[in-house]
Formats: C-alpha cells, sequence, structure tokens
C-alpha cells in the first residue's frame, strides 16, 4: 500500500480506502482525515498481463526478461498506463 502524506495532521502513516462510488476514498490512518480518491485498481500492480510479444499473456511479476520489458518499455507506443507503471516496478524489482 502507498503511503500518502495527511495534510490536516502532518502524518505519513498508511492510509485506508472506502469504496465510495464511482470512486475509492483514502482516509488517513491517524486522524481519520480525507486525503484524496485513489484508482480502482492499483496502478503498480505488476498483477497484469501483457498483451503483445513473445511474452504474450504472462503475468508481468512473472516475467524475468529484464531486457526484453526494458525494450517494450521504450518501444511500444500503444501500453495502456496500467501496463507501463507495471513495466517500470518489475525493471526496478530485476534491477535490484
Amino acid at each position: 500500500m502507498e503511503t500518502l502524506f495527511c495534510k490536516k495532521c502532518n502524518s505519513e502513516q498508511e492510509y485506508y480506502d472506502i469504496p465510495t462510488p464511482p470512486h475509492i476514498s483514502a482516509y488517513c490512518g491517524s486522524c481519520d482525515s480525507f486525503i484524496k480518491h485513489v484508482p480502482k485498481t492499483i496502478p503498480d500492480s505488476t498483477d497484469v498481463c501483457l498483451y503483445f510479444g513473445k511474452y504474450k499473456g504472462t503475468k508481468i511479476k512473472d516475467c524475468t526478461d529484464v531486457n526484453y520489458l526494458k525494450w517494450a518499455l521504450e518501444n511500444v507506443d500503444s501500453l495502456k498506463p496500467n501496463i507501463k507503471k507495471a513495466l517500470e516496478i518489475r525493471i526496478k524489482q530485476l534491477s535490484k
């Protein structure tokens, strides 16, 4: 879970979220104040599948070919935002 900054109590505690259609609302874990609306799906989730190329159908978290992931990030113009973010995260994980 990402850490958000609460403007009311200046806390950087983890937040909790409550579904408030059409969004999900994040609230401070310290003072229970509203922080912001967060995406319904976690944008940095590497649990999504590649929809192109030699790893089509493979979950990004299961792909260990860092060179391919870097190539895809740099060369595939039609990447969906969640795939792009997941590729960035997975590349960072594999580069440690």
